[in-house]
């Protein structure tokens, strides 16, 4: 998989990968528009949170995956988590407020949040 891979590149290569046709992976993910699947191959469409899912499922591959090459905001997580524990949304405009005056890039921000790589060298 290539760097400057877009969603839809990846979707299309693994359906490809498994022989399915545009037809048969609408079907196999319970989305009805095959159109709406080259929409999403094309990049110009994006599916929903619960239509990835389903092709994640239906191309058998990690959503996490598919999540990554996603250039959208995960607005939908992010109110979720607000609900949840309103300490977030002090969380998140600190960390936008943060973004905007350039304190930081998103490189940067990923490395404070992912664990140490596995035998990253002993102390």
């Amino acid at each position: 998989m290539s760097q400057a891979q877009t969603l839809g590149e990846r979707i299309r290569q693994l359906r490809l990968e498994k022989k399915l046709s545009m037809r048969a992976l609408a079907l196999k993910a319970g989305i009805k528009s095959v159109a709406f699947i080259a929409d999403i191959e094309k990049n110009y469409r994006k599916p929903a949170p619960d239509n990835l899912e389903r092709l994640a499922l239906a191309l058998e591959t990690p959503l996490e995956g598919l999540r990554e090459l996603d250039d959208r905001a995960p607005v939908r997580e992010m109110r979720e988590l607000v609900e949840e524990n309103p300490e977030w949304a002090t969380a998140f405009r600190r960390v936008v407020k943060a973004a905007q005056g350039a304190q930081f890039t998103p490189k940067e921000l990923v490395r404070l949040v992912e664990p140490p790589a596995a035998g990253g060298g002993a102390e």
